[in-house]
């Protein structure tokens, strides 16, 4: 059984694209970088889209916790650069 994909395949495309990059700031120490850029770019493409029913249960139903936690979530993985 393979494992749930979380990328579209347009966005599994557009990441892959960006392993060389990763690969070279990788090998000056500055991967940081490397993150913040891309982490921008990738929400600029990719907003944080509507809540899911998937994730409204796991929240009780409640849609808007639901969508405070996922915004939680991206802005934690900012917050690391």
């Amino acid at each position: 059984m393979t494992r749930r994909k979380w990328t579209t395949t347009a966005q599994r495309q557009w990441l892959e694209q960006r392993i060389p990059s990763f690969l070279e700031a990788q090998s000056k120490g500055s991967t940081s970088a490397f993150f913040e850029k891309t982490y921008n770019e990738w929400f600029e493409q990719n907003p944080v889209g509507e809540v899911t029913e998937m994730e409204k249960a796991a929240c009780n139903g409640n849609g808007q916790q639901a969508l405070r936690k996922k915004y939680k979530a991206t802005s934690d993985v900012s917050a690391r650069f």
